[in-house]
C-alpha cells in the first residue's frame, strides 16, 4: 500500500472541508442506513493544531526536514 504524504496546508484543507460537511449535515440517511459524520469538536481541535503547524513550518510535507535553498551533494567512487 502506497502512503501519500500531505503538507500541513493539504491536511488543513481536508479538516476544514470536513468541518463544513459536518456543519451542513451531521446525520443523514442513504438507502435506509443512517450515517453520522466526524465529531465536530475533534475537527476543531485538529484545525487549531494544523493552523499552528502551518504558521510555524509553512506548507511542507509532515516529517520532512528539507529546507529551501541548495545543498551540496557528494558522491564517492566506492567499489
Amino acid at each position: 500500500m502506497a502512503v501519500t504524504l500531505k503538507t500541513w496546508g493539504q491536511q488543513l484543507q481536508e479538516v476544514q472541508d470536513a468541518i463544513s460537511a459536518v456543519e451542513a449535515s451531521q446525520r443523514y440517511e442513504i438507502n435506509g442506513r443512517v450515517q453520522q459524520r466526524a465529531d465536530l469538536q475533534f475537527l476543531h481541535q485538529r484545525e487549531k493544531f494544523l493552523i499552528i503547524q502551518y504558521e510555524r513550518y509553512g506548507d511542507v510535507v509532515v516529517g520532512s526536514n528539507i529546507q529551501r535553498g541548495s545543498a551540496q551533494v557528494q558522491f564517492s567512487n566506492a567499489e
